[in-house]
């Protein structure tokens, strides 16, 4: 129930901070905490928790690269509610695999390069042999690997990259490149 005086919170803004959406809002009057609702382009709002502060960060598990819409709603200390504010929105916030990854034999050993990913601060290369599981070899914050293991002559080698970021997001696997040693 819309309580008298109790009005819908103002200034509602979303923004990505640290990977998550942060939502922040203006002081409702005589509100003692607010509610924030969340909803997917095709779905309803859903009440996803409730902040005493003037921000809520949003740490469900959401789908990279997603757009994603958030209102908000002050109560007060009898329960009585206000209508949701407008509705803001953003993009959540993800990493892609690494593209165009290449591998060549340079000086005797294979060489791995692949072009930036979108918000990757390092990258994991891993290797495989046909039919074999994908091991992690080493990582670098390049966008080249050398890779100095003791391989075996004559071998073929599938490499994949994987980008990840300070704050513990991580791409999928790229797509395989191949080498014979």
């Amino acid at each position: 129930m819309t309580a008298y005086g109790l009005k819908a919170p103002g200034g509602v803004k979303a923004v990505i901070s640290e990977g998550r959406p942060l939502i922040t809002w203006k002081a409702s009057a005589n509100a003692t905490h607010y509610e924030i609702y969340r909803a997917a382009k095709s779905g309803g709002y859903v009440l996803i928790g409730t902040s005493e502060e003037l921000s809520f960060t949003d740490n469900d598990e959401l789908t990279p690269f997603t757009k994603y819409y958030y209102k908000v709603k002050a109560v007060d200390d009898w329960g009585n509610k206000s209508a949701l504010s407008s509705y803001v929105y953003v993009t959540s916030y993800g990493i892609k695999a690494p593209g165009g990854v290449k591998a060549v034999v340079g000086e005797g050993r294979p060489l791995i390069t692949w072009g930036a990913a979108v918000n990757a601060t390092h990258y994991e290369v891993y290797r495989a042999v046909k039919g074999g599981e994908y091991v992690l070899i080493g990582t670098t914050d390049g966008l080249s690997f050398t890779d100095n293991d003791e391989l075996l002559l004559d071998t073929l080698y599938y490499y994949k990259v994987k980008a990840l970021d300070d704050y513990g997001f991580e791409s999928p696997l790229s797509t395989a490149a191949s080498v014979t040693t």
